[in-house]
């Protein structure tokens, strides 16, 4: 299941920790269960989002992955050898309210 995931106590500044690329591995429960395809930083959000695939890799569930599989377990990233604790959504994040409008400069904006 294609799954979007907010990184939690990660820097955005490159100095501190690394930045995800894609192909870091995701764990559920401490359980590998998938990998990174698609980073991104979200500057309105303030957090690195990526997204990946997620399986579920036990026998006893018949390899099902529903949402209240995906919904119900911790994640975590790994990244340079270091996991970071992720937010697993299923649908986009609400966007913060921006108290400022933005103006366009093009097409007789006033």
């Amino acid at each position: 299941m294609l799954v979007m995931l907010l990184l939690d106590n990660h820097s955005h500044v490159c100095e501190t920790d690394p930045w995800p690329w894609g192909g870091e591995p995701i764990f559920r429960n401490g359980v590998y269960v998938g990998k990174v395809t698609t980073t991104s930083f979200g500057f309105t959000l303030g957090q690195h989002i990526l997204l990946g695939f997620v399986h579920n890799p036990s026998k006893e569930d018949g390899n099902l992955v529903s949402v209240p599989y995906v919904k119900s377990g911790d994640y975590e990233i790994e990244i340079a050898g270091v996991r970071y604790p992720t937010k697993i959504r299923l649908n986009p994040p609400p966007l913060p309210f921006l108290e400022t409008s933005y103006k366009t400069t093009r097409y007789g904006a006033k």
